[in-house]
């Protein structure tokens, strides 16, 4: 029963994954697969940048354009947890580590070195979120209370990205839709 529970729990979210898609031609159900690249785009809504980027001190920040810093290749470690690489430099993986906390109301998102084989802290849970977009949670470390949800800082000087403890209230960048994209050129791919 529990083993069922399971399955169907990871199909649910494979499907949610498979609907966030979002882009302008993109094919209705064909979501991010193992090697695909795509743009991360924050749905926050205030206006601001929306890209998840990484810049050469593998600082993770929001672009207010698509360009080679936006793209972010898919790797699937099971049928709910994903692994995005920056396509920029593939050896370093998008990391939300629960543990260090910067401030009451969210923690620290970079660039991690991490096996792709291992997946041993750049793991993110993906859900739907009741609007038609989805959640990033981090699955590194989480100390009772510990900020987890991905959340593009839209509004803010330098655009950061934080994990935020919740994906309601104040935290509306923390709900975000993907497009995919050429892995090379980092151009969108339609249907």
């Amino acid at each position: 029963m529990q083993h069922a529970f399971r399955r169907a729990a990871g199909c649910a979210v494979v499907a949610a994954a498979a609907a966030m898609s979002g882009a302008a031609g993109a094919a209705e159900g064909a979501g991010p697969v193992d090697g695909q690249c795509i743009h991360l785009i924050s749905k926050g809504e205030l206006p601001g940048a929306r890209y998840l980027a990484a810049d050469a001190s593998r600082r993770v920040t929001l672009s207010d354009t698509a360009t080679p810093s936006t793209v972010w290749q898919v790797r699937k470690a099971t049928p709910n947890i994903f692994a995005f690489s920056f396509q920029a430099d593939p050896n370093w993986w998008l990391d939300g580590d629960r543990d260090k906390d910067l401030s009451p109301g969210r923690a620290l998102v970079s660039l991690v070195a991490d096996a792709p084989s291992q997946f041993t802290v750049a793991r993110w849970t993906v859900a739907p979120d009741g609007t038609g977009g989805y959640t990033l949670e981090s699955q590194h470390g989480g100390h009772a209370g510990a900020k987890k949800y991905l959340d593009g800082a839209t509004a803010e000087p330098d655009h950061p990205v934080y994990l935020s403890p919740s994906t309601t209230g104040i935290y509306t960048g923390a709900h975000w839709r993907y497009e995919h994209v050429d892995c090379v050129s980092g151009q969108v791919i339609a249907g």
